[in-house]
C-alpha cells in the first residue's frame, strides 16, 4: 500500500483556482441513520437514509484582488451554493490514485481576520453540502 504525502493539492471554489493559498483541506462525509427497530428484535437495528458532506478549508489570508479574501467573501456574503472541486494531487490526471471529488455547497464559516500579534494571518472556509458529492476516480 503506497501512503500519500499531500503537498499540491487541486482546490477549486466557485471555478476558481485557491490552490496556491491553501494549507489544509478535509473533506468529512456522513450518512444519517434511522433506527427502524421493532418489537421482538434482541438489539436496536438502523437502516441509512441522507448523506451530509463538508468541505474545510484552512488558507493564507491575501486582501489582494483575485486572491482569498476577494474570493470567498463574495461566497460567503451571497449565501449562494458554489461549485467545490478537490484532488489530493494538482498535476496529476483524474485516477484511482487520484481521485476528484466535486460537490456543491453553501459556505457557513468564514472568518476573513484571524491571527495574533507576529504570526501568519490564516482563514478557514467551510462548505455544507447542497447536493450530492461525487467521486471520479475515471
Amino acid at each position: 500500500m503506497a501512503s500519500l504525502v499531500l503537498t499540491d493539492a487541486h482546490i477549486m471554489i466557485n471555478a476558481v483556482d485557491m490552490s496556491a493559498f491553501v494549507r489544509s483541506v478535509a473533506i468529512e462525509a456522513t450518512r444519517e441513520t434511522v433506527e427502524d427497530t421493532a418489537m421482538g428484535d434482541t438489539a436496536r437495528t438502523f437502516i441509512a437514509s441522507y448523506r451530509n458532506w463538508t468541505m474545510t478549508f484552512e488558507m493564507n489570508q491575501d486582501f489582494a484582488a483575485a486572491a482569498t479574501d476577494a474570493t470567498l467573501w463574495p461566497i460567503f456574503d451571497g449565501g449562494t451554493a458554489v461549485a467545490l472541486v478537490v484532488r489530493p494531487v494538482k498535476l496529476t490526471a483524474i485516477s484511482a490514485t487520484n481521485p476528484e471529488y466535486r460537490g456543491s455547497g453553501v459556505m457557513d464559516e468564514f472568518p476573513p481576520i484571524q491571527g495574533g500579534v507576529g504570526t501568519l494571518a490564516t482563514t478557514r472556509a467551510r462548505f455544507r453540502s447542497a447536493g450530492t458529492l461525487t467521486r471520479n476516480s475515471v
